[in-house]
């Protein structure tokens, strides 16, 4: 389509054709006839050159041609009659020669802007083309939940996409160019270190381990690397996907605990039975025994009695492995969360050294719990708390209820809690780690179940258990359950 400023430079070199061509007639015409007048025409017909299609320079040569022929009738006479034709020969001649080898130029001109013009236009595409399918392979790499990345041969990212930025909360500009080293941290690089290297040597690899990175956290991750080939099988490169696992190897552990606590479970019932008859044959022997000990013989009351305390502590230790063990869903019943911890509180013996103090403040809160199991894990907690007082009271001698244990009940955030403050030594920080892990106990008796227990009762509820030791001495424990029983 011919626009406003194509059909102006038409007209332009129309009007200087025109005037040109004018001229040189003015000029011939004034001129003898045996002066080769004729000639200047030329340059007419290589204004041709500057018109936007070929065919302008046939008219231009067909216009100087006619003019040439006017100036043979109309020039003033003279000269010799065969130089005359000679000239308007020659100047005709010279006027198409001119014509012919412009128009084959332009021509091949043209070709040439048609081919640069669909280059360009062809390079446009291919960019518009790359741009979008780069656009494309960054949308995809963006929204997928790996870490994707390229390292060149000298160890710096190329290359990442946006979860590996967030992974390490960099952006785009400080991440490029950077050594992976410096990245993931020393700890990290050391242990990817061998199979970059491995990479790097036209090798892929995959590896899965714990990693430490630079920001302090530790991950269990999956990498694979492959190496970026160049044609003539140089390795420039390579890319790296890396998946966290994490989430995978927490599940795998806990399938493979609940699997040791089947097991578990299994040897735990088949050797409470053959434990708790000897036992009930054990305590029903010292009961007679004592029974018909006379009291004068007071050493044998007192290891008769010792006697009944350890199987009754052997019983306890057998109910904590079967209920550690046992897997089943909780049976919760709709109860009053006060009235209820009140009964069982009332139920429990308080050493000489302890007071209780009770802050029961949700007396209409209706909480749903299986009673058996959580009973199992207030006393758990209470029997704790008092067995730390009446400890620390023994080693400083203290008077009667020197030492207070409150029990406190609340709403917050949603959660119903329960909680225990005793004024105890309190906990070592580093035994607060270890707590929760089955068969650590730093007591002299037991198994070491108590508080792993409490806590698996307190998940089954859908709450937890949370405790807190002050600098200054004291534990807190914190059972919480949901105020609201999932699916109610």
């Amino acid at each position: 389509m011919r626009t406003k400023g194509t059909r102006y430079h038409t007209l332009a070199l129309t009007g200087a054709a025109a005037t040109l061509a004018g001229a040189f007639l003015v000029i011939d015409l004034s001129l003898p006839l045996g002066v080769a007048g004729g000639v200047p025409y030329v340059a007419v017909v290589l204004l041709g050159w500057w018109f936007e299609k070929p065919r302008a320079i046939v008219w231009l040569a067909l216009i100087s041609s006619g003019l040439t022929i006017v100036g043979y009738y109309f020039s003033p006479a003279g000269g010799i009659p065969w130089v005359i034709l000679s000239n308007r020969f020659l100047a005709l001649f010279a006027i198409w020669v001119t014509a012919i080898l412009l128009g084959k130029a332009k021509g091949a001109d043209m070709r040439v802007r048609r081919a640069h013009a669909r280059s360009e236009e062809l390079v446009k595409e291919r960019t518009k083309a790359l741009r979008d399918s780069e656009q494309q392979l960054r949308l995809i790499t963006d929204n997928v939940p790996v870490l994707i990345s390229y390292v060149d041969r000298s160890g710096r990212y190329r290359f990442t996409n946006r979860t590996y930025l967030d992974w390490f909360g960099l952006s785009p500009d400080e991440l490029a160019g950077r050594e992976v080293r410096r990245v993931l941290g020393e700890p990290a690089y050391e242990v990817c270190a061998p199979y970059i290297d491995a990479t790097l040597s036209g090798q892929a690899v995959s590896y899965e381990g714990q990693m430490d990175y630079a920001r302090g956290e530790s991950r269990y991750v999956h990498c694979a690397h492959v190496p970026h080939l160049s044609e003539e099988g140089a390795v420039e490169g390579f890319f790296s996907i890396v998946t966290d696992i994490s989430e995978r190897k927490r599940l795998e552990s806990e399938l493979l605990h609940q699997e040791r606590l089947a097991t578990l479970g299994q040897l735990t019932a088949t050797v409470s039975h053959e434990l708790r008859n000897p036992l009930a044959v054990i305590r029903a022997s010292a009961y007679t025994l004592r029974d018909g000990v006379n009291e004068a013989a007071p050493r044998a009351q007192r290891a008769l009695e010792r006697v009944e305390r350890s199987a009754v502590r052997c019983d306890r230790i057998i109910d904590e492995l079967l209920d550690f063990a046992r897997i089943s869903e909780p049976k919760p019943e709709a109860t009053r969360l006060d009235d209820w911890l009140a009964g069982v509180l009332e139920e429990q013996a308080l050493p000489p050294a302890v007071r209780l103090h009770r802050e029961l403040g949700l007396p209409e809160a209706t909480v749903y719990f299986d009673h058996d199991r959580l009973r199992r894990a207030v006393i758990n907690v209470f029997d704790n708390a008092c067995q730390a007082m009446a400890g620390a009271a023994d080693k400083g001698a203290a008077e009667a209820g020197s030492a207070a244990l409150t029990v406190q009940t609340r709403e917050t955030n949603g959660r119903i809690e329960m909680l225990f403050e005793d004024e105890g030594p309190g906990i070592p920080p580093h035994v607060q780690e270890k707590i929760f892990e089955p068969l650590f106990s730093t007591k002299s008796f037991g198994m070491g179940l108590g508080l792993p227990l409490v806590k698996q009762i307190m998940e089954q509820h859908g709450g937890g258990i949370e405790i807190d030791c002050p600098p200054g001495g004291g534990t807190r424990v914190c059972l919480w359950l949901p105020a609201q029983w999932p699916g109610r």
